[in-house]
């Protein structure tokens, strides 16, 4: 039922891990794309509230299920989950959940961002071989669409370490009448 999906799609109670300490300027140090500084700002804001939960969640659980956030009209950080009624759903599911309240959203004019964070596996620059990472796909209503991806292995002791950041422009799939400043990229 889309309508029960769609209530399903929910603010966290929690606040994002690190959003007041964590600022980590991708956007803002010229990476990937071509915006607006505003834009450029408010997806390094996306950006800062969204990584540390999934890096607190590999820390601590050694996984995570898909969430997303959202950039507010006001401009601040909000954290969105989506829960299906299933104890262990399915990572898809809840991807479905979430962009479907990321589309209703936009057409009601509620978000100047939206983010998700995922758990992929991915070929970083400079290499052949997939390795796990932490995807944090966004778009802005400027029309600019980019995953970012921030590599991860664990070690033998149980401990993650993380790699160097890296980005990929996409096509819209929420602002979608926004035009792209985005160039051809990789489409998950």
């Amino acid at each position: 039922m889309i309508a029960r999906s769609l209530i399903c799609l929910l603010v966290i109670s929690w606040a994002f891990v690190g959003s007041a300490s964590t600022n980590i300027n991708f956007f803002t140090k010229g990476n990937v794309v071509n915006g607006s500084e505003t834009a450029k700002q408010e997806l390094d804001a996306l950006l800062s509230s969204m990584m540390p939960f999934a890096q607190m969640m590999l820390d601590k659980a050694g996984t995570f299920y898909p969430y997303g956030g959202i950039i507010n009209t006001s401009g601040k950080p909000e954290a969105h989950g989506a829960y299906n009624g299933e104890e262990h759903p399915k990572p898809q599911e809840l991807i479905d959940i979430l962009m479907a309240g990321f589309r209703q959203g936009t057409k009601e004019k509620k978000f100047r961002a939206v983010g998700m964070c995922v758990d992929v596996r991915t070929i970083p620059p400079n290499s052949t071989e997939k390795t796990d990472a932490i995807a944090a796909m966004m778009e802005h209503e400027s029309g600019i669409a980019v995953t970012v991806f921030l590599p991860y292995k664990r070690e033998a002791s149980g401990k993650y370490v993380y790699g160097q950041m890296f980005a990929r422009n996409n096509e819209p799939k929420i602002f979608t009448s926004a035009k792209s400043d985005s160039s051809d990229g990789e489409k998950k």
